[in-house]
């Protein structure tokens, strides 16, 4: 290739470069992830325990509630769109100041098992890791094989109201409240649910998700997502960091008790392995926490605020007397809790 093509070709994929840097500025709204990340690293907030899981987490778990009933500043960083796998790394993005004490990983087996290629959802976290290391190996291992869209262009274009919306988002991102991190400038948000603080979204409305409500199944764990479990585990117990897994309540009817208890046995098994208690809230006894299909925003188990600040007490409790080594079996039951 001589000089004057090379100079060409280097210009046009300069030109392209730029271009998709201004589509992702004009395109893209501002991000939830980076308010967060920058959150939870305040030292002057110090929050020292994080709850890691989806969307499910997300709505079910109020770090406030938790705060009134234990010894720790808790965050929730639970995310929707976030992989199983990119959980080993949006730990260590909250503990770049090794402020975190305690890790609660939410567990839900639909996360787990579908992990059918998202080109727009993948690498999600990627250009939030600040990390060169981590930064380098999350590239190798999840980013190099993927459509390059991932990378370069993390936008989509639907419609009209896709331009029509550049003009708010480019307003968003040139805002003084963008640049001081605040909430107020993120739009992506839903109707159903209210940003209330620290990473928790309350649910206000019912909005049925048709694909809510997978089934249990052993067959369609994803062996990533067990991958994921293990990291975890090795980089709390390299860090100090106590890891504790929990199961939310789901509604009555999603599950069978045998299938319940399958569950059970089967992440009982799994964090055993790496030597993590893992706590299933389906089981908890009814007279510390009772629910009904009316509490929940879905049939998935996304709870509606009540029942989430009930859970997130009764969880703070619980979680707070397993760190300081009391007996909490009396707080569970057998047998499934559910409608008799």
């Amino acid at each position: 290739m001589n000089m004057k093509r090379f100079i060409k070709v280097l210009v046009f994929t300069g030109l392209c470069v730029l271009l998709s840097v201004i589509c992702s500025f004009a395109l893209t709204s501002s991000s939830y992830l980076r308010v967060v990340l920058h959150e939870v690293n305040d030292k002057d907030a110090g929050y020292n325990l994080v709850f890691l899981g989806q969307s499910r987490g997300e709505s079910n778990i109020n770090p406030y509630v938790l705060d009134e009933v234990m010894d720790y500043r808790s965050y929730n960083l639970c995310r929707r769109k976030i992989r199983e796998y990119d959980l080993p790394y949006l730990l260590k993005e909250a503990n770049r100041n090794d402020q975190i004490e305690v890790c609660v990983l939410d567990v839900d087996h639909v996360y787990f098992s579908d992990m059918t290629p998202n080109y727009y959802n993948d690498a999600y976290i990627f250009p939030h890791i600040s990390g060169i290391k981590d930064r380098v190996e999350y590239f190798f291992r999840y980013v190099i094989n993927a459509d390059y869209r991932v990378l370069l262009m993390r936008y989509t274009i639907e419609g009209m109201d896709d331009l029509k919306l550049s003009v708010s988002r480019i307003h968003d991102k040139l805002s003084s409240q963008y640049r001081q991190y605040s909430m107020s400038a993120v739009t992506d948000m839903d109707e159903d649910h209210v940003y209330v603080g620290r990473g928790y979204r309350k649910g206000i409305e019912y909005a049925e998700n048709p694909t809510s409500g997978a089934s249990w199944s052993r067959e369609s764990i994803d062996e990533r997502a067990i991958d994921s479990v293990k990291e975890l585990a090795e980089y709390c117990n390299d860090n100090g960091i106590r890891l504790i897994a929990i199961h939310a309540p789901v509604p009555h009817e999603r599950f069978s008790v045998d299938e319940h208890d399958d569950m059970r046995a089967y992440y009982t098994e799994l964090f055993g392995r790496y030597g993590v208690e893992y706590l299933d809230y389906n089981y908890i006894d009814n007279k510390y926490l009772a629910w009904d299909s009316a509490d929940f925003s879905d049939p998935e188990g996304h709870m509606m605020s009540n029942l989430a600040d009930d859970y997130s007490r009764v969880l703070g409790l619980t979680v707070q007397k397993l760190i300081d080594g009391e007996d909490i079996e009396t707080y569970f039951m057998d047998r499934p809790n559910m409608v008799e």
